[in-house]
């Protein structure tokens, strides 16, 4: 079972270096702010940590706000429902 202090919290979306308020290359082009979005729920895997440690080790995260696009993303995934 995860710690409890893992169960909610918040996702950052768009940070690449933790080190830098906004991301920048060495060209003077920098991406837009990282957004923080907090956690509505996370669905961990019925049989995680079992039957060894980091088996199954994989979660659904529910995000209290939608993640606005930026153009920016290396990979997007477009779901509909």
């Amino acid at each position: 079972m995860l710690q409890i202090s893992y169960l909610r919290s918040t996702v950052r979306v768009g940070e690449h270096n933790l080190l830098s308020d906004i991301d920048c290359n060495g060209f003077g082009i920098c991406a837009p702010k990282p957004q923080d979005i907090p956690v509505k729920s996370v669905t961990h895997h019925n049989d995680y940590n079992n039957p060894s440690f980091f088996s199954n080790d994989i979660a659904i995260i529910e995000l209290e706000n939608p993640v606005v696009e930026n153009g920016n993303s290396l990979c997007q995934l477009k779901m509909d429902f």
